[in-house]
């Protein structure tokens, strides 16, 4: 009886994995995965991506790609000899990890690429089954720590998607925003965040501020304003999420240094010149958000000099566990929130607000600070 063995795919299982592609599926005269994609599952999502073994030679591969609460775009390709053993079981619970064991599970069958679905293919002449493993947890049904552990994982799956596409996409002020409203919205689904608006919603090019309470903020905007937003720059080096950041266009500020202010704000007038929303928040750092700080002006004149309204904005969460202030640590809030069943956001939005040529940006500072503030005891 032969051993069969599953591990995650390398970078130096490329060779191996095209190898057997064109085994399973060239040889029979039939389409073979383009190289690129290979490179991508070795490279990228080798946590979701394997490769199966029978008495120690290769005899199949599972490449996944796997977002929040689903694994879709699965392809399992077994050699003809192998197709009715426990490497497929193998397979199958390589994918689902430990601390989700007893998540049900549901195989699902994968529509052709031409024409419509037909059943999985086990004929030893073709050599290879085809489908798509769904999981179907309850979130209410996790304990917090498996709940944890799959929400970080959609995380960075979405964050390798994102770096992906920037590299192959449009890179316009609103292919970036566009981007980045997708992106806040796969993210916050997969974390049970909840997002409302209450208020007109900003269209166009403006420049909204709104107060700063969590590393949350812009992705709760984003979600529903496709906007580019100004970010500080110690999140630029972030690992894995300061890549991703990138990718949605963020500008990055450091703290005192004028020549990277005026780098962003240049960035940011651009941006606003090709449509785009920019969101900023002007209190220049988070708070328990029980109030508002005071606003830095440099947004404002931003607005005077793209001559765009400034719309004023409030975001209220309905958990006191969300603020992240006080020099806490990304990595252990994260950890704690992300073991929270559910959050509600709402983002007020007050009434947008023009600014004249000879308006003085500290002015409208404290104008649109004292909006913010009515909206916040609304």
């Amino acid at each position: 009886m032969a051993d069969y063995d599953v591990r995650s795919l390398q970078p130096r299982d490329f060779d191996t994995v095209m190898s057997l592609e064109q085994s399973l599926f060239g040889d029979n005269g039939e389409k073979t995965l383009g190289p690129f994609y290979v490179r991508l599952c070795c490279d990228f999502f080798n946590e979701t991506c394997f490769l199966g073994f029978a008495g120690g030679q290769p005899a199949g591969y599972m490449l996944s790609f796997v977002r929040g609460r689903e694994a879709y775009c699965s392809t399992l390709a077994i050699a003809p000899a192998q197709q009715r053993t426990r490497l497929v079981y193998r397979f199958v619970q390589a994918l689902a990890p430990h601390h989700l064991a007893d998540r049900p599970c549901r195989v699902r069958q994968a529509p052709y690429a031409h024409g419509p679905a037909r059943p999985p293919r086990t004929d030893p002449q073709r050599g290879v089954n085809m489908s798509t493993v769904e999981a179907l947890p309850s979130p209410a049904s996790l304990d917090s720590a498996a709940r944890a552990a799959v929400r970080a994982l959609g995380l960075v799956t979405t964050i390798s998607c994102l770096l992906v596409e920037a590299r192959l996409g449009a890179s316009s002020p609103g292919a970036f925003a566009r981007r980045a409203q997708r992106a806040a919205r796969t993210i916050l689904a997969a974390h049970g965040i909840e997002a409302a608006s209450t208020g007109p919603t900003p269209r166009g090019p403006v420049v909204v501020v709104a107060n700063h309470v969590s590393y949350l903020d812009p992705l709760v905007v984003s979600s529903l304003v496709p906007c580019i937003s100004i970010a500080k720059g110690e999140a630029q080096r972030w690992p894995l999420i300061g890549p991703g950041l990138g990718a949605l266009g963020v500008l990055f500020v450091r703290r005192g240094d004028a020549h990277s202010g005026a780098t962003a704000l240049r960035r940011a007038w651009r941006a606003l010149r090709g449509g785009a929303p920019v969101l900023n928040f002007p209190e220049g750092t988070t708070s328990d958000g029980c109030g508002v700080g005071p606003f830095c002006r440099g947004a404002f004149g931003l607005a005077r000099l793209a001559r765009v309204p400034v719309v004023p904005a409030r975001i209220v969460y309905q958990d006191d566990r969300v603020p992240w202030y006080g020099g806490q640590t990304f990595a252990p809030h994260y950890a704690r929130l992300a073991r929270v069943p559910r959050i509600v956001a709402r983002v007020y939005f007050g009434e947008s607000m023009e600014i004249r040529q000879f308006d003085d940006p500290a002015d409208v500072a404290h104008r649109a600070r004292a909006i913010v503030a009515s909206l916040c005891a609304r």
